[in-house]
């Protein structure tokens, strides 16, 4: 480990696990679960892969996910709100063998066992419908959760956890100041950084692209994006409306005749401009070119992706409700980077939006985690999932 007094001198390797001085020293066990979470969805959040990022500060970053899960709904909720990914069930399991959490890596590789068990069609089912009402193979996962229970009365997979990253061969102490240049050395070295801007660009849905547009001709900056309201009334119609916030404010996005268009939260009657061609207006959704200052820096405009995912992980071990899943018209947004990083109350995929994620898929409540070959985070704008502002609203 490196000394708390060392100089950073920009050559951690890409294998380290990175943790601040303030959570390292914190009395507080979960704290540096925490701070390791936060420098991995800072890293996701500047496009880096899975692949460029310390194994074992992901083993923990998913181990913490799927604590969050089962503490607040079970184990049927993190089949559901994992998707059952393959890198996320492999990234669990080999954090609780790698952390020596025997009692639980046992309960888990049973819910392995029973997952298989169901079969794929069955599965495919189970994570394609709703999760609330009568679902019998939500109720044969839960089964598990109660030997997680039961496990936790004896092993605290939390304090495990911290205590393996404390100890941690490779760990690196950072100031904050000292995460952020580290995060910003990555960025510049990856070779095809603009590619990935270009193809997380891509991958978003309509909603998120037609709200860039519109951001761009206001004039505003985007900074998050909430989940579509379907209880909106446009002309006295039931429309999906988009919540957004910009630099300016709180915003709204109604699609309707061949148009889109932005609303202020605060003065739903006036609208703040439009677009109906909307072929010509993908250019206004291009990532501007990298930037680099004097020193040969990384720079950004937006605050510091350290910054943003601090406070978004103070929340970590926060609850993360099973998501409804949205109808097609919603589009499938996942959000990786902020799996259980937010709280589920407003809403963001880590609900209380941060400022640079990607969405991939949208939960209805809070954050989920959605782990993808290139990387969870596919989108520099937070999608927060839940809901707006409270009441119907509406625009005319």
């Amino acid at each position: 480990m490196r000394k708390l007094d060392g100089a950073y001198d920009g050559s951690i390797p890409s294998d380290a696990v990175v943790v601040s001085t303030a959570a390292f020293a914190a009395d507080e066990p979960q704290r540096i679960v925490v701070s390791n979470a936060a420098f991995v969805d800072a890293l996701f959040a500047e496009f880096l892969t899975a692949e460029e990022i310390a194994p074992d500060a992901l083993r923990s970053y998913f181990v913490q996910y799927y604590l969050a899960q089962m503490d607040n709904g079970g184990f049927a909720q993190f089949v559901y709100n994992s998707n059952w990914d393959p890198n996320v069930v492999a990234k669990v399991r080999e954090g609780l063998r790698t952390m020596g959490a025997r009692m639980h890596q046992a309960v888990f590789l049973e819910g392995v066992t029973t997952v298989r068990q169901l079969g794929q069609e069955a599965l495919d089912e189970f994570l394609s419908r709703d999760f609330w009402g009568d679902n019998p193979v939500r109720d044969r996962l839960d089964a598990v959760t109660e030997q997680f229970v039961k496990a936790g009365e004896v092993e605290d997979l939390a304090a495990r956890n911290a205590e393996w990253l404390r100890a941690h061969p490779k760990l690196q102490v950072l100031t904050r100041d000292e995460m952020e240049a580290e995060v910003a050395r990555r960025v510049v070295a990856v070779p095809d950084l603009p590619d990935r801007l270009v193809a997380a660009r891509e991958q978003e849905p309509r909603p998120v692209k037609l709200i860039r547009v519109l951001c761009v001709l206001a004039g505003h900056e985007l900074e998050a994006i909430a989940a579509g309201d379907p209880t909106h009334l446009h002309k006295g119609q039931a429309t999906v409306a988009w919540h957004f916030t910009t630099d300016v404010g709180a915003h709204l996005m109604v699609e309707a005749d061949g148009r889109a268009m932005m609303f202020a939260t605060d003065d739903p009657d006036q609208v703040v401009c439009e677009i109906s061609d909307f072929g010509s207006a993908e250019q206004y959704c291009q990532y501007p070119p990298i930037r680099l200052n004097a020193s040969g820096s990384y720079a950004t405009s937006r605050s510091s992706a350290i910054r943003r995912a601090s406070s978004s992980a103070r929340t970590l071990s926060g609850p993360s409700a099973p998501r409804r899943r949205r109808r097609a018209r919603f589009g499938r947004v996942n959000t990786l980077s902020q799996l259980a990083t937010q709280p589920s109350t407003t809403p963001s995929d880590s609900p209380s939006g941060t400022s640079v994620r990607i969405p991939l898929t949208v939960v209805a409540t809070i954050t989920t985690v959605t782990f993808e070959s290139t990387g969870i985070a596919t989108s520099r704008v937070a999608i927060t999932t839940g809901r707006g502002p409270a009441g119907r609203s509406s625009t005319s």
